[in-house]
């Protein structure tokens, strides 16, 4: 829409011949159009410009959406396994399901350690050595690249978060939400609707953002106006601009990966006091003496929302800053460079791909997740904790749900559940056959009306 309306501006000033207007002779000098030929071209310029940057912006968004999606996948297989288990803790075992202990020995939802928590790493869709070979190692590399923020395994990490979420909202947070009155709670869903909704600020540009593009570009253009001509200085506090980015997104990293690791130290501490206490699983009864983590009432700013729209702004203008060059004739004329400046187009390029592909693309899911925990929850966040339990109360998980959310997933997780579990495989096969079943009868239901 932005660029189609910019295409339909510049065929309305060709058409109405209004950029002789904008040149008058007294603002012509050697940096600047000297006639309305040259706007044009300018203009034209830009506007391609902006077409290339977009594109850009798209592939980063797309790995942003990538790695959102897959902390959703391994949350929601998680959450398949940690609900049917909680259901065969009550005796209400899924029909066609097999017993948790014939899936991995020694699951517990509520263990005392992380390791009685885990499920198989192909189950939760994670890379296993034992199921990927060769190929184990490159992906697990990729991840800790591109997507892992600690080098705790990802499925520890998740059952921590959920863990605290569970144990400082349910008796020792009083902020009007109620408390968590079962023994299990659909983490998962909480956290899928928290990253769906950053992945909708992100993908549709704020106003804001826009401003912010344009104020920067506005203050580029005043530097150049005073600033010598012969001199690189407007080239240089671009790029000190791209690497601006990078140096922004040091203190997140280091605080999502502090947070997170204290987590891991509260889980371990709590869990070896109740040990202490006798307890052989994590009680919904005990309390804390966690106060600072209490939270009794809600955020008052919003930060998610000025984080995301800084990163989208500054990683747009990222974009833009390697565009104006892969898109301009003097560059490939080799007048956009002095002498021994050809290094700057390799700067553009590291600052987009370490930025826009190592770092925002990791910090953001993880930093909305913490986000979405206490103590940092806002009042979006306790609203949607309410329609989740609400929604919860009339939808129970239930089979059904289960084996739709399996079914989902990929063909290579569906064959290697096939080869480890035949129970398994029948248990996803049975929402097929319900279906089938279903149609079958509502074709005989329309064929005995018409006959």
């Amino acid at each position: 829409m932005v660029l189609g309306f910019l295409a339909f501006g510049v065929w309305i000033g060709t058409q109405a011949e209004f950029w002789n207007h904008f040149v008058p002779p007294k603002l012509n000098k050697n940096n600047t159009p000297n006639d309305w030929h040259q706007l044009l071209h300018v203009v034209e310029d830009v506007h391609m410009h902006l077409f290339i940057s977009m594109l850009l912006h798209f592939l980063v968004v797309a790995q942003v959406v990538y790695n959102t999606a897959y902390i959703q996948h391994v949350l929601e297989n998680m959450e398949v396994f940690h609900s049917a288990a909680s259901a065969e803790n009550a005796g209400n075992r899924w029909k066609g399901f097999p017993h948790m202990e014939a899936i991995t020995s020694g699951y517990h939802s509520r263990g005392m350690t992380l390791e009685s928590r885990r499920i198989p790493k192909w189950l939760a869709g994670l890379p296993d050595e034992n199921t990927e070979g060769r190929a184990y190692w490159p992906m697990m590399i990729y991840q800790q690249l591109f997507m892992r923020m600690t080098r705790t395994p990802m499925q520890d990490v998740l059952n921590v978060c959920r863990s605290f979420f569970i144990h400082h909202c349910d008796k020792h947070v009083d902020f009007e939400i109620g408390n968590i009155k079962t023994d299990y709670f659909d983490f998962a869903l909480y956290i899928r609707v928290s990253l769906d909704e950053m992945l909708t600020q992100l993908i549709h540009f704020s106003r804001w953002s826009w401003l912010v593009c344009l104020t920067y570009y506005a203050v580029i253009c005043i530097l150049s106006e005073y600033l010598p001509e012969s001199d690189d200085n407007v080239e240089f506090i671009m790029m000190g601009f791209a690497s601006f980015l990078a140096v922004a997104f040091i203190p997140m990293f280091y605080w999502v990966n502090r947070r997170l690791h204290w987590m891991l130290t509260e889980f371990g501490g709590r869990m070896g006091k109740l040990r202490e206490s006798g307890s052989t699983a994590e009680s919904r009864d005990n309390t804390s003496e966690d106060t600072d983590n209490i939270q009794m009432r809600p955020v008052g700013v919003n930060y998610e929302t000025a984080i995301r729209m800084v990163c989208q702004a500054t990683t747009f203008l990222n974009c833009y800053s390697l565009a104006r060059v892969f898109g301009a004739k003097r560059y490939y004329d080799g007048a956009m460079y002095s002498d021994g400046k050809q290094w700057m187009l390799g700067f553009y390029i590291a600052a987009y791909v370490v930025n826009g592909f190592m770092l925002m693309p990791r910090a953001l899911p993880w930093m909305t997740l913490i986000f979405s925990l206490p103590p940092y929850m806002n009042q979006e966040d306790m609203e949607r904790f309410k329609r989740l339990q609400v929604h919860r109360r009339d939808h129970p998980f239930t089979p059904e749900h289960g084996r739709a959310l399996l079914q989902r997933r990929s063909a290579s997780y569906m064959e290697k559940m096939s080869s480890h579990s035949a129970e398994l495989k029948e248990f996803v096969a049975m929402l097929q056959k319900e279906k089938e079943e279903e149609k079958a009868e509502e074709e005989a239901s329309m064929a005995s009306i018409f006959t």
